[in-house]
């Protein structure tokens, strides 16, 4: 009778924790590791980056919206997404995070369970990035950068010097769902 007990004790201690990270909408899609994205245009950015675990830093300092509305969907399982916005240019931005913090373009870092931020900054007449950042459990951090901030940081093409052991560099394009496509891309 007494092992029964302890049985029962574990179910609850292990239920606890369960029943916290079935609320979180945790997708580990996207691989694992530490990524960074530098689009330099409009042609080069995708609707959706996802990273499963890891560190996702999603430069956008490049981006002109060139008078539109460029939506964009950014997914982090668990993990630190960092998003770097132009200063200059219009955003409206959505921060999610589960289990975690978000932090947003200078506003108060909230902390905690289901934390939720909407930001809006600048004014829309020459276009606006909307920007949908969400992560299962971590932090969300957008940031207000100098739009000449990724041509200074590093080429958007380099890889980086793989038998360079000092070489901390490591850019590269996430695969976006396939089944999407940007609306402001020609059909191929």
């Amino acid at each position: 009778f007494g092992s029964a007990r302890g049985f029962i004790a574990l179910g609850v201690v292990l239920l606890i924790p369960s029943a916290l990270l079935t609320s979180v909408d945790l997708s580990l899609d996207g691989g694992i590791g530490e990524r960074t994205v530098r689009p330099t245009s409009l042609a080069d950015l995708e609707p959706t980056y996802e990273l499963g675990i890891g560190q996702l830093v999603v430069d956008l300092s490049a981006i002109d919206p060139d008078g539109q509305r460029v939506a964009i969907t950014l997914r982090q399982g668990i993990g630190e997404l960092r998003v770097e916005v132009p200063r200059d240019v219009a955003v409206e931005v959505i921060g999610r995070a589960g289990i975690g913090e978000v932090d947003i373009l200078d506003a108060r870092p909230d902390g905690g369970f289901d934390v939720e931020q909407n930001v809006e900054r600048g004014d829309p007449t020459n276009g606006v990035l909307v920007i949908d950042a969400r992560v299962g459990m971590g932090e969300v951090r957008v940031d207000a950068v100098d739009p000449t901030h990724s041509a200074n940081s590093a080429d958007s093409t380099d890889e980086g010097d793989p038998t360079d052991p000092t070489d901390v560099t490591r850019v590269s394009t996430i695969n976006p769902a396939p089944q999407r496509r940007a609306p402001w891309k020609a059909a191929a």
